[in-house]
C-alpha cells in the first residue's frame, strides 16, 4: 500500500510538471494567480472616514496636539472649538497600528494652511460582524477599527475651512484600479464656519462592508448620525488619490504596491481623483455588477459577479435647507469572494 501511494504522488508530481513546463509564461502566471493563498488578503489596510464635530461646553475645553504655523489664523469673532476625528479600517489581522495621524487645516478661500493637527490613537476595536448574506465558507467579517481625535478652535471666516489627510498605496491587488502608478488616498472634510452658522458634521454608526460572495443580492446601509439634525444625502462618487491638482508640496517617492497606512501630508485640495482600469469607473466601480443607493437613506443593493478585491468610494453630503453645508468621504476596499 506504501508502495502504490507513493508511485501515485510520482505519478501526479509527474503530470503536474509536464502541465507546467507545456504552458506559456502569461498562462504560467494565470495558473499561479488562481492559486494565491487567501491569506494574502489578510492584514491590509481596508479604508477610512473623516469628520469632526463641535465641542460642546460640558466636554473637556483643551485644544489637542496642534501645531499652529507662524501665520496668525484671523479672527472675525468668538472662535469655536471643534474634535477632528478619523475612523481607519483594517483587516483584524493588521498589525503596527500608529499611534498619531496627521490632518491639515487650510483655509477654505486662501488654501492657507493655518494649522496641522496630530490626532491621537483613542482606541482600537474588533468588530466580528455576521453578514446579512452568508457566503459558502464566510459567514461573517472582521474589521479592526483605530479611532483617531485632535481639538482645535476656529474664528468664523468666510469659506470656512477644509480638513485633509491621506496616506499612499492601494493593496496591488485591487481589481479596478490602474496598480502601475502609486495610488493612494487623500480625505477632505469642509467645516462651514461662517457667523451665525455652527455645524458638525454626519459620523458613520456602521463598519462599511468589506467582504461579500458573488451572485447574491445582499443590502447593507450606510447608516449615519448628524448630531445637528441636518438632511444627508450618500451617493458614490469618485475616490481622490493623494496627488494635487496644483501642487504645493513635494511628496516623497512611493512605488505602486507600497502599502501602508502611515499618513502623509497631502497638502491642500484639489486632488486628483483615482484613476480607474478599463471597464471600471466611479458609477461602475465592480464593472457589470450593479450597485445602487438609496441617497436618503443609505441604504446599498449591490450583486456582485466576479470575485476579487475592489475599491469603493461614497460620498456624504449634507444639507441644511439648499445650503451644502459639508461633504465628507467614505472609501473602502470590498472583498468579494467565489
Amino acid at each position: 500500500n506504501n508502495k502504490m501511494r507513493k508511485i501515485n504522488s510520482y505519478t501526479t508530481l509527474l503530470l503536474a510538471t509536464i502541465l507546467l513546463s507545456s504552458l506559456s509564461m502569461p498562462a504560467y502566471a494565470d495558473f499561479l494567480d488562481d492559486y494565491i493563498p487567501e491569506n494574502e488578503e489578510l492584514g491590509i489596510f481596508l479604508g477610512a472616514y473623516l469628520h469632526y464635530e463641535i465641542i460642546q461646553e460640558e466636554d473637556a475645553p483643551n485644544v489637542g496636539d496642534v501645531k499652529l504655523n507662524e501665520v496668525k489664523m484671523k479672527s472675525n469673532g468668538d472662535t469655536i472649538s471643534y474634535r477632528v476625528q478619523l475612523s481607519l479600517y483594517f483587516d483584524c489581522a493588521f498589525e503596527g497600528v500608529d499611534e498619531k495621524q496627521l490632518v491639515s487645516v487650510y483655509e477654505g478661500m486662501s488654501n492657507t494652511q493655518i494649522a496641522k493637527l496630530n490626532l491621537n490613537l483613542d482606541s482600537t476595536t474588533i468588530r466580528n460582524e455576521r453578514l446579512t448574506v452568508a457566503c459558502d465558507n464566510y459567514s461573517q467579517q472582521c474589521v479592526k477599527v483605530a479611532y483617531y481625535s485632535a481639538e482645535i478652535d476656529l474664528a468664523p471666516m468666510y469659506g470656512g475651512y477644509d480638513l485633509t489627510w491621506g496616506n499612499c498605496c492601494w493593496d496591488m491587488n485591487l481589481k479596478n484600479i490602474d496598480n502601475l502608478i502609486p495610488q493612494g488616498m487623500a480625505l477632505t472634510s469642509h467645516i462651514y464656519n461662517q457667523a451665525g452658522i455652527t455645524n458638525s458634521s454626519p459620523s458613520l454608526t456602521v463598519i462599511p462592508l468589506t467582504l461579500t460572495c458573488t451572485n447574491k443580492l445582499v443590502n447593507y446601509m450606510l447608516a449615519v448620525n448628524d448630531p445637528d439634525g441636518d438632511q444627508v444625502k450618500i451617493e458614490m462618487s469618485t475616490a481622490n488619490n493623494y496627488v494635487q491638482e496644483n501642487p504645493t508640496i513635494q511628496q516623497e517617492e512611493i512605488m505602486p504596491g507600497q502599502t501602508n497606512a502611515k499618513t502623509l501630508d497631502v497638502g491642500n485640495p484639489p486632488f486628483k481623483t483615482i484613476q480607474y482600469k478599463d471597464d471600471f469607473s466611479s458609477s461602475s466601480p465592480l464593472a457589470e455588477s450593479i450597485i445602487t443607493v438609496n441617497e436618503e437613506t443609505g441604504s446599498v443593493d449591490i450583486t456582485p459577479l466576479n470575485e476579487g478585491m475592489y475599491l469603493l468610494a461614497y460620498s456624504i453630503k449634507e444639507f441644511r435647507g439648499d445650503l451644502l453645508l459639508s461633504e465628507s468621504q467614505l472609501v473602502h476596499v470590498i472583498r468579494i469572494k467565489n
